[in-house]
């Protein structure tokens, strides 16, 4: 899934064995309690985050997995099928349909949000921690 990320003439197996995967996982935020702005429930995102160190040094995000803070199942059943609760994404950092991974190779604006949540997750566990 990630090997397009990497630049040609590796696989993430190879990257991997040879220490250039990094992972930020921000499951500490999923249990965190949000409150409602306006009437209107916040939520905070918990994602996972695969980073690839290049061969120029810098880190590069390959891969995001966003999971949000939220105690209901991610669908809920009807007529038609599963459909989300609310027209509100309810994201897990458990596998499966509710736990999208998101690839640079994606749409440009799905890319972004991703990167967006990784770096608000950065914030609030800066926040958390300091």
């Amino acid at each position: 899934v990630v090997t397009g990320s990497l630049g040609g003439g590796t696989d993430l197996g190879k990257e991997l064995q040879e220490g250039w995967i990094f992972i930020m996982d921000y499951k500490m935020l999923e249990d965190i309690l949000t409150d409602t702005i306006y009437g209107r429930q916040q939520y905070v995102a918990a994602p996972l985050c695969l980073l690839h160190q290049g061969t120029d040094g810098l880190l590069r995000p390959i891969a995001i997995q966003v999971g949000m803070s939220h105690p209901k199942p991610c669908h809920q059943e009807s007529g038609n099928g599963p459909r989300p609760r609310g027209g509100v994404p309810q994201l897990s950092q458990m596998p499966g349909p509710c736990s999208p991974i998101f690839l640079p190779s994606d749409n440009k604006w799905d890319w972004l949000l991703a990167k967006t949540w990784v770096c608000n997750a950065d914030f609030y566990s800066h926040e958390l921690l300091t």
